[in-house]
């Protein structure tokens, strides 16, 4: 539970994180498309995914989640990365958005995330995060954009995976163990 929050997470943030969670939830279920052929347990399966993505984007900019994994051996965060092909896969299974695009976003975060996992200066990991979410996110609109009423999960899963996780944003990257 501690890589979910960090070792000392504070009431503020722990609200936040549900906030956002619960909010892209709810938005994820208000732009599915009504008269699609998805049923009970497909929608709560990809309800529990936006839950996931949203509240990870903000639960990876926390002071408690970012000092809790970089104070970690690397191979951790590695790992984190790698068994984020879940969300993925899901997004085949439940949705049925293409596998190519699922295979895009997983290949993508896990290229682009151990890139900036690997740099070991904050003053180029924050830019070099930048770069690649953006190219990312370029590369998602205009060569695997599924519906619009999915578009928006494909973004939020390279933000929170890209930019969000793999930067250390208090600079704690000295404690960091190899």
């Amino acid at each position: 539970m501690k890589g979910l929050y960090g070792a000392s997470p504070d009431v503020a943030g722990l609200v936040l994180i549900h906030i956002a969670g619960l909010a892209t939830g709810v938005a994820a279920m208000l732009m599915l498309p009504t008269d699609e052929e998805l049923g009970f347990a497909s929608r709560v399966i990809f309800f529990a995914l936006a839950v996931d993505v949203g509240g990870g984007v903000v639960a990876n900019g926390t002071r408690s989640t970012n000092d809790w994994y970089a104070t970690q051996p690397l191979k951790l965060s590695y790992l984190f990365l790698v068994v984020h092909i879940i969300q993925p896969v899901l997004l085949s299974l439940v949705v049925g958005v293409s596998w190519s695009t699922s295979a895009f976003l997983y290949l993508y975060q896990l290229v682009a995330g151990g890139l900036v996992l690997g740099i070991r200066r904050p003053d180029l990991q924050k830019p070099m995060a930048a770069g690649l979410l953006t190219l990312g996110v370029l590369l998602y609109f205009v060569f695997f954009l599924p519906s619009p009423a999915l578009s928006w999960i494909g973004v939020l899963y390279l933000i929170k995976l890209v930019m969000m996780f793999p930067v250390d944003h208090y600079a704690g990257l000295k404690s960091r163990q190899r």
